[in-house]
């Protein structure tokens, strides 16, 4: 876009050095130097400017290789009565991602095997990871192994409450 800017601009120098000239408004042997110097400069700026947009734009195999490294656990909307759980795998170097989001008031618990049989057993557990008493929260979790997991969402309301979960497993770029 800058770049199209500075072309524009240029090309706007150009043509009006080129009418001064032509109207003897400018002598030609000032015309033809300065149109022939805009012309010059525009060109340095556009390339300098595309050199700059093109390192800051990913490529098209940056964007493929984000795509492949992330896995999706949930993408749903489902109505949790009491609590619902996911289960999913972590291996070193990846990190669970995502927003769950509800009207009503919900937890959300990561946790070990052991820990979800405590939860559904009414006792006490300790989860990896947990917020509490949320309407929505963004999900950022590294575990300290690789392992397997269990994504809990409980309802904290009287009635019924729909939520909206969407984590991935992505690869950390550590």
């Amino acid at each position: 876009m800058k770049a199209k800017v500075a072309a524009v601009i240029g090309i706007i120098f150009t043509i009006v050095f080129l009418i001064l000239g032509l109207t003897s408004l400018l002598s030609w042997t000032a015309a033809g130097p300065l149109a022939g110097a805009s012309i010059g400069i525009t060109s340095i700026i556009v390339t300098i400017t595309l050199a700059l947009e093109r390192k800051e734009e990913p490529t098209e195999q940056k964007q493929l290789k984000a795509k492949k490294e992330k896995r999706l656990i949930i993408d749903e909307t489902v109505l949790v009565e009491d609590y619902i759980s996911y289960n999913f795998d972590v291996n070193s170097n990846e990190k669970v991602i995502g927003v769950i989001a509800s009207r009503g008031y919900f937890n959300i618990y990561i946790l070990t095997p052991r820990n979800l049989t405590k939860f559904e057993n009414d006792e006490e557990f300790t989860p990896e990871y947990a917020r509490e008493n949320v309407l929505k929260t963004k999900i950022n979790f590294k575990p300290n192994k690789p392992s397997s997991y269990y994504c809990v969402i409980e309802n904290t309301e009287d009635e019924d409450i729909n939520v909206k979960a969407l984590l991935y497993i992505q690869r950390n770029s550590d």
